[in-house]
């Protein structure tokens, strides 16, 4: 629990350095306190939207919501990825180099509602899975922050952000922090 709490207490600190973006003063003025930071989210309207394929996102996802007391939402895709790790990694591959955005379930109906997007996926093929794209071509997040989480492996969640930046040009983007595997604590 102490270290979900310090994550979420670095993602406030984050969300806080970009919540004073827009101009040359902003970029050059202090960084926020801890403190400072978390009190610009009391009274914020969050939701953790999260793909996950294999679970380990669907972890993290949900220790997120339970910290931040935040609504959940999972992205599921109408057609299942295959189950083979293989075969899956070739299927998003060649879903990557299509730009294909797959179908997904459902939708968050009062997306306008919400302030704070935690957003949370594995990362596949140096990117978030196109899955996660979809869901922001469905839902302006336009005027929200949008707080990216990943699990990985091996890439670092940078390596998700100029796709997700250039998906979210009207959002605040908050690039957030990679988990590992099984990383339960």
């Amino acid at each position: 629990m102490k270290k979900i709490t310090l994550v979420l207490m670095t993602l406030l600190c984050l969300m806080g350095l970009v919540g004073c973006g827009g101009g040359s003063k902003a970029e050059n003025a202090p960084a926020p306190k801890k403190a400072e930071a978390a009190e610009s989210l009391k009274g914020k309207k969050a939701l953790v939207v999260y793909f996950s394929y294999s679970g380990q996102t669907a972890k993290v996802a949900k220790a997120v919501q339970e910290a931040t007391k935040a609504d959940i939402f999972e992205v599921k895709t109408v057609q299942p990825y295959p189950q083979g790790y293989h075969e899956c990694t070739d299927y998003a591959k060649a879903e990557k180099a299509r730009n294909s955005h797959p179908e997904i379930q459902g939708n968050v109906p009062n997306i306008k509602d919400y302030d704070v997007v935690y957003m949370g996926f594995p990362i596949w093929w140096y990117d978030a899975p196109m899955a996660i794209y979809t869901f922001i071509d469905k839902h302006d997040l336009s005027g929200k922050t949008v707080v990216s989480f990943c699990t990985s492996g091996g890439s670092p969640i940078s390596e998700s952000t100029p796709g997700l930046r250039k998906a979210l040009p009207n959002s605040k983007f908050v690039e957030g922090l990679r988990f590992y595997p099984n990383d339960t604590a």
